[in-house]
């Protein structure tokens, strides 16, 4: 057998997955002088919340915790952390978008895996909105809006079990997880 590790964390390290950004929205309260990115419910991005106000704005966790679980009906399973903003919101909401990354979205992976990613986001960085209104970051690979049915805790994760609503395909090459570094398919080519 090979050698014991201390952490399970190390042995899940060996198990590649792909990468995704779960979304959502949540009202922000600014007061006079508060910056940040502003989304309305028509998908604007760029008004000034210089004036302080109360807004929608897209909320994001890179997570790949997910797993199929049927196809008819289709539905899937995710693990939040109990501690994590997202959380919350997805219980308020009982709504959720999955978006899967490419390797050209190595920068949207690394800014979602922040504790804060509503403020600072990336250049560039493009949403759609779903007609349940929840917002999916143009250019993924392939998309999923999906409504929660049931959710339950097991230790410190909140398992979320939800259907597939609409779901798209887009265009690219898989971005992947493994050994805590973000990754291309190709990495592995002779």
């Amino acid at each position: 057998m090979g050698k014991e590790s201390g952490d399970i964390r190390d042995i899940w390290s060996r198990f590649t997955t792909g990468v995704t950004v779960v979304t959502t929205t949540e009202e922000i309260h600014d007061g006079p002088g508060a910056f940040g990115r502003v989304v309305d419910a028509g998908g604007s991005q760029d008004r000034d919340a210089a004036q302080g106000s109360q807004h929608s704005a897209v909320h994001g966790m890179t997570a790949n915790a997910l797993c199929s679980v049927s196809v008819e009906p289709p539905l899937l399973l995710l693990s939040v952390g109990i501690s994590r903003r997202s959380k919350r919101l997805i219980e308020s909401k009982n709504r959720f978008g999955i978006n899967f990354l490419n390797t050209a979205q190595l920068d949207v992976a690394i800014h979602f895996s922040k504790s804060d990613p509503v403020k600072d986001q990336p250049e560039g960085l493009d949403y759609w909105y779903t007609a349940f209104g929840i917002p999916m970051i143009r250019g993924s690979l392939a998309y999923i809006d999906c409504s929660v049915v049931q959710h339950f805790e097991v230790a410190d994760h909140v398992i979320f079990i939800a259907q597939a609503e609409h779901f798209e395909l887009g265009q690219g090459e898989p971005l992947v997880y493994y050994e805590r570094e973000y990754k291309r398919l190709d990495h592995w080519d002779s």
